[in-house]
């Protein structure tokens, strides 16, 4: 699941975010069961943000608390293809 938060409230797990656009909708369990799936990509991740354009272009970033795995660069790359 994912962790919606603000500084000032609890955080509330969540599969879904429908105010976002359908194409991050659609994108989150996805993105959600490839990072799930390796080790490179789940060790030390502590926040993911999405951007989509009107287009449907997505960008996300994945934000580590801790230096990424040495295995990151190809398992990231393997999962962009497969997104």
């Amino acid at each position: 699941k994912f962790a919606l938060f603000d500084k000032d409230a609890p955080r509330v797990a969540v599969d879904r975010f429908p105010v976002a656009s359908r194409e991050i909708n659609e994108l989150m369990p996805r993105l959600l069961a490839a990072v799930a799936s390796s080790e490179a990509l789940s060790t030390g991740l502590e926040a993911c943000h999405f951007l989509g354009t009107q287009t449907g272009d997505m960008l996300v970033s994945l934000i580590y608390g801790e230096p990424m795995h040495s295995d990151w660069r190809a398992a990231a790359e393997a999962m962009r293809a497969e997104l």
